[in-house]
């Protein structure tokens, strides 16, 4: 049996070749193709250039195990091998035709394709995989300028310059690092030192911060920065700290306008700007103010953690052999199913 991990490439520019290939990397097959069989929406094929189906192929070890519930639990190593067989064909194509490359998980995100009429039975009796979109949200509100706020920024033009590269960044692991230099600033100490410092500041403006929390933004860093592996064995990459970006984005505009001692250790707070609206814990927790207008934004992420859902891009038909069966709850939002009002 056979397990098949599915994933649309967005690349900016377009790429003038790798149309259409097959590749074996490792024990995964992987085909790459334009989504002539993905339903991309109208709205999506006007703004950006159409994206690339990548369909990574792995045999399994076993067949997979229908649990007593009755659903079927994709295995880690094999899904993991073929993300990374995907990322690599992602990244070769990124780096020969000099473009951005950003990855998603269309609908259905995985496969099982049996070798036998026994296989397929094993399958069937299943009621489905197992299977549980997550969510990210954040909230914030518009800043409005008035003559105090723009006062408190003169002695921390730097902060204000490493947050607004931050903000141009496009990636997640791209603007932890520019947090991590912005935070740096601001308390004139290595990132691996300011846990407790950091964490003080942050619990005295009540918008939920633990020390905890800020303990787990900071183990990142060695890999995030250093490629020798020398302080940390692990590389981290984009999919290591994305979860905690939003968290991280609000505490640093926080320290931007409240920190009182600019490039000093102390964790002191001046009162110079509440938000209105934001996250308050680290688990999707968000508070805002009746009276003021805001934004809030919702990412779907597949089950795996992996990548962000493509929400405009639908197999609009499968091959008769893939068993893709879901729990009839299971199924993201389509593009323009899902809308949040303020009323």
């Amino acid at each position: 049996m056979r397990l098949i991990r599915l994933a649309t490439a967005h690349f900016s520019p377009d790429p003038t070749t790798f149309r259409n290939f097959d590749v074996t990397i490792g024990r995964v097959k992987i085909s790459g193709s334009l989504t002539n069989r993905v339903d991309v929406t109208d709205e999506v094929k006007k703004i950006e250039p159409p994206a690339r189906l990548l369909q990574a192929e792995i045999d399994l070890a076993r067949v997979p195990l229908v649990e007593t519930d009755g659903l079927i639990v994709i295995p880690q190593d094999e899904r993991r091998a073929c993300e990374a067989a995907i990322e690599t064909v992602a990244n070769t194509i990124s780096v020969l035709e000099r473009c951005q490359r950003r990855l998603a998980t269309p609908w259905p995100p995985v496969a099982h394709l049996p070798d036998s009429e026994n296989e397929r039975n094993q399958l069937s009796s299943a009621r489905g995989i197992r299977y549980s979109i997550r969510s990210r949200v954040a909230a914030h509100a518009v800043i409005k300028p008035d003559a105090a706020l723009l006062q408190g920024l003169v002695d921390r033009l730097d902060g204000l310059q490493a947050l607004a590269t931050l903000l141009s960044q496009t990636h997640p692991l791209g603007r932890y690092r520019e947090a991590v230099r912005f935070f740096e600033m601001a308390f004139a100490r290595p990132i691996t030192a300011l846990d407790k410092k950091l964490a003080q500041f942050l619990t005295s403006g009540r918008l939920g911060y633990t020390r905890q929390e800020v303990v787990r933004w900071i183990e990142p860093r060695h890999g995030s920065v250093h490629g020798d592996r020398t302080p940390a064995p692990q590389l981290v990459w984009d999919a290591d700290v994305a979860q905690f970006m939003d968290r991280i984005e609000q505490a640093v505009y926080d320290a931007l306008f409240n920190k009182k001692d600019w490039r000093n250790p102390s964790h002191a707070r001046r009162d110079l700007w509440r938000p209105v609206s934001g996250t308050a814990d680290p688990n999707n927790g968000v508070f805002v103010t009746q009276g003021h207008g805001g934004v809030m934004s919702v990412q779907l992420l597949d089950g795996f953690g992996a990548y962000p859902h493509d929400l405009s891009a639908n197999l609009m038909s499968r091959p008769p052999d893939w068993w893709c069966h879901f729990p009839d709850f299971v199924r993201p939002v389509a593009d323009g199913e899902l809308s949040v009002r303020a009323i």
